[in-house]
């Protein structure tokens, strides 16, 4: 959880879309889009705790070029960095003007203790007021203490551990897709954030992944069998009007080993593909029924609709009763 933290931060000072691209993904489905946070990239940072946390943060942001000063109490415990630092807690305004606060943009509590973390940012903040702020926050039961004191950043290393296990269970194509986004410019995340945010407006995307298999995509897999493979965007189609597209994008497709981030359209979706997707419930909803109805899957491949009875009326009406439900 340190180390994550710390490269949070760390990707932050330079790409802070990228970092807003993560936060709207793993997040809870309908919650409010976060807004995006803009750590000063350049100018002093003041480093209080150089624990296992602190080791993260000095590590990651000294990669990025980082002018950094450590405040630690037991450097004889902790050890100190190349160049040593300043001994004490942080929470004295002396330590904090031997760090030199009065020219710091950042600072960062990361000790051990919550009210030593609350008193060093309360100090700081009284100090310079333009500080950007990042706090450990260790105990869940200080949420409303953390909120009242101002952070920009605040991080808890439990609630990140269970959001990263929550994401790997639910859709490990998530983790890969971070894991390769890293690689990606500023500008594509910011592009990539205002085509997401034109599709879910104000509320956190839902995220899916979809194999092309039998069991998740019958209707598919007997059409190639047939001759007529699924292009992606054909499934990007909404089943019930072919000349309207689903609010949903491909973030990445799985061919074996080979891994693209944001498919074009015209790619075909072959037996055996895993498919990363964000948008809207109803976008989910109804390009599953895409995947396993045949006539669904025939209408979004030609747009010409064979009427075919009762089955094709009555999951029409269940499929749009159940997007507005999920909504």
């Amino acid at each position: 959880p340190f180390d994550t933290v710390a490269v949070y931060l760390a990707t932050a000072l330079n790409a802070p879309c990228l970092v807003l691209l993560y936060t709207w993904l793993s997040g809870i489905e309908g919650e409010p889009l976060k807004d995006p946070v803009y750590p000063p990239a350049s100018g002093l940072w003041i480093l209080c705790g150089y624990g296992r946390f602190g080791k993260a943060v000095y590590q990651h942001l000294k990669t990025q070029g980082v002018e950094l000063v450590v405040v630690e109490a037991e450097p004889g415990l902790t050890g100190t960095p190349p160049g040593g630092g300043v001994i004490g807690r942080g929470t004295e305004a002396e330590t904090l003007e031997q760090a030199r606060i009065d020219r710091a943009v950042g600072l960062v509590a990361g000790t051990d203790d919550d009210a030593n973390n609350l008193s060093i940012l309360m100090t700081a903040k009284q100090m310079n007021p333009k500080l950007f702020l990042v706090a450990r926050q260790n105990h869940l039961d200080n949420q409303e203490l953390f909120e009242a004191v101002g952070a920009q950043i605040v991080m808890h290393p439990s609630t990140i551990i269970a959001e990263r296990i929550r994401v790997l269970l639910a859709t490990p194509l998530l983790s890969e897709f971070e894991t390769y986004a890293r690689y990606r410019d500023h500008e594509w995340a910011c592009e990539l954030i205002s085509r997401i945010a034109a599709l879910v407006e104000d509320r956190v995307p839902e995220v899916w992944e979809v194999t092309i298999d039998t069991d998740q995509a019958q209707a598919v897999c007997t059409a190639t069998e047939q001759g007529s493979p699924l292009v992606l965007a054909e499934l990007l189609r909404d089943p019930r009007d072919w000349a309207t597209a689903l609010p949903a994008i491909a973030l990445m497709l799985v061919h074996k080993s080979e891994r693209t981030l944001l498919p074009e359209a015209r790619v075909t979706l072959r037996r055996g593909d895993r498919v990363l997707f964000c948008g809207s419930g109803l976008a989910r909803a109804r390009m599953e029924w895409t995947l396993q109805n045949d006539h669904a899957l025939a209408y979004v491949q030609t747009g010409e609709s064979h009427s075919p009875g009762t089955l094709w009326t009555w999951g029409s009406r269940t499929l749009g009763g159940r997007s507005r439900r999920r909504r």
